[in-house]
């Protein structure tokens, strides 16, 4: 009987283990869904802005165009969000990034 419950008790301990294991790769994932989002990238430029972190407001700028781009790789994409964006950069003491794709 006491063999069984150590038996149990290891077994337990392990299943511990890969619970926290797994918990861990599903926030990763989740980390890695989100980040591919561009809302995500607008909104946390959008909160940078409105706390005056410059730095901050420029990464998620650069990360929101790029994941934009990434979505929909076409020249009319670019051209409108550089229409819409150049500006923002310029702001923030950057220029807009070149287009990133070969026609």
């Amino acid at each position: 009987m006491e063999s069984f419950i150590v038996i149990v008790g290891i077994i337990q301990f392990f299943v511990l283990i890969i619970f926290f294991q797994i918990a861990g790769n599903i926030e990763a994932i989740r980390i890695r869904f989100t980040s591919k989002n561009p809302e995500t990238w607008l909104k946390k430029y959008q909160k940078s802005i409105s706390l005056r972190r410059d730095s901050e407001a420029l990464y998620h700028l650069q990360e929101f165009v790029w994941e934009s781009l990434q979505r929909k790789k076409s020249k009319a994409k670019y051209d409108s969000l550089k229409s819409e964006y150049e500006s923002a950069f310029t702001s923030l003491g950057a220029v807009f990034p070149i287009y990133p794709f070969n026609d």
